[in-house]
């Protein structure tokens, strides 16, 4: 009963979804292609088609995760939620109708709902914590919040977008996962330390995780060029787990166009004043994939 989701995933919808073919159907921008045992594809983990005509990722059809060549993994699921924008449940129930075993779909709780409910929870505890953090009056929450104003963001603005600050000793009160990307792995130095802005990532009532953005960035690029050299750390850093590569920032999904610009915070000033069809390329140009 505690693991009804994973029995359930195992044994009714992972089998449709590879041995009958309705792979192609969850994933239609993917280009999945059965090949012997495996379903092939020539998009990386990422989300990035490969330049070059050969296969990138793979699926065993008794399988259970995306393997790509370069040795990237990641569950179908995981990339179904990640494609959709939809929690753990919902991805599973989306995926048991697509392949005609919604009826079946168990509707007691589980160890996956319970854990899930639990990172949810904890995600909006930080994030709490992280806006009560902004407006604290503390003299670097106080930086964050002048550089915000300095750019024509008004409080309620600031407030409604649900900005937020965060030193080290708040980034400990995100869930392990959105630190680590494994468990060998040391998490993000940067996060906290130089990147202090918070912003929430949510997609429908889920909060996926934060982008946290270095508001000195441009002085420290500035000053690197004068000195002959380059400036490589990125002005947005990422909770692991968030997609950065195969879409747009804050993609709509019922407009009939839409206003592409190059940074989150670019994207989320037109939101907060009303305007619902701004994007950002999240720096730099549009790839192939957004668009």
């Amino acid at each position: 009963m505690a693991n009804a989701l994973t029995e359930f995933k195992e044994r009714e919808i992972l089998p449709r979804l590879l041995q009958s073919g309705y792979i192609t159907t969850a994933f239609p921008r993917w280009e999945f292609k059965e090949r012997g045992s495996k379903w092939v594809t020539p998009y990386h983990v990422s989300g990035d088609r490969s330049k070059s005509s050969l296969d990138q990722s793979y699926i065993y059809k008794n399988g259970n995760s995306l393997h790509d060549q370069n040795g990237d993994k990641l569950s179908i699921v995981d990339l179904y939620m990640r494609e959709t924008g939809q929690d753990y449940p919902t991805a599973l129930r989306s995926l048991a109708d697509l392949c005609g075993v919604g009826h079946l779909f168990p509707e007691f709780d589980s160890e996956e709902a319970r854990a899930y409910k639990e990172t949810q929870d904890r995600r909006e505890e930080a994030n709490a914590r992280f806006v009560s953090a902004l407006w604290s009056g503390t003299s670097e929450a106080n930086r964050v919040l002048d550089y915000l104003r300095s750019r024509r963001w008004t409080d309620e603005e600031i407030r409604s977008t649900g900005f937020g600050y965060a030193d080290e000793e708040l980034v400990a009160l995100l869930p392990y996962c959105d630190t680590h990307r494994k468990e060998d792995e040391k998490p993000n130095t940067l996060i906290g330390r130089s990147h202090r802005l918070t912003i929430p990532y949510r997609g429908g009532s889920s909060l996926y995780g934060f982008k946290f953005r270095d508001i000195d960035h441009s002085e420290k690029e500035a000053q690197a060029k004068a000195q002959g050299q380059e400036y490589k750390i990125k002005k947005y850093q990422n909770t692991f787990g968030l997609s950065r590569n195969a879409d747009f920032f804050g993609i709509p999904l019922s407009v009939d166009d839409i206003v592409v610009v190059e940074g989150e915070l670019d994207a989320l000033h037109p939101k907060a004043k009303g305007a619902d069809n701004v994007v950002a390329t999240t720096g730099g140009k549009a790839t192939s994939d957004q668009i």
